[in-house]
């Protein structure tokens, strides 16, 4: 899940910050709960043209492509009392720009 923090909104003229607040479950099965961050302690930190268009007069660090024509389908499949349901996604996101962002490692040590 990504939270935004509404406290930084506006810090040196950044106007979104997302963090990932997500957790998983590193117990062995049958054990006690013990839950971990799925995010390290790292910050990335990304320019993103908010009207900007694929091409090479509109900087961004990334894009996401997404292929409008999907379809779903379906078949049926009597021996098993079933009907199958296929789907199609097609999403591909690329980095563009490297100069456009910054990872930080070790931000809360």
């Amino acid at each position: 899940m990504l939270g935004e923090i509404p406290q930084f909104r506006g810090l040196f003229g950044i106007r979104r910050w997302l963090c990932g607040e997500a957790l998983y479950d590193t117990a062995k099965i049958g054990k006690d709960e013990d839950l971990a961050r799925v995010w390290d302690d790292a910050c990335t930190l990304l320019y993103i043209n908010p009207g900007a268009s694929p091409s090479r007069e509109d900087f961004s660090a990334c894009y996401s492509f997404v292929n409008h024509n999907f379809y779903v389908k379906t078949f049926d499949a009597p021996e098993k009392e079933s009907t199958f349901v296929e789907a199609s996604h097609i999403l591909d996101e690329k980095i563009t720009a490297t100069i456009a962002g910054l990872h930080i490692h070790t931000v809360l040590e």
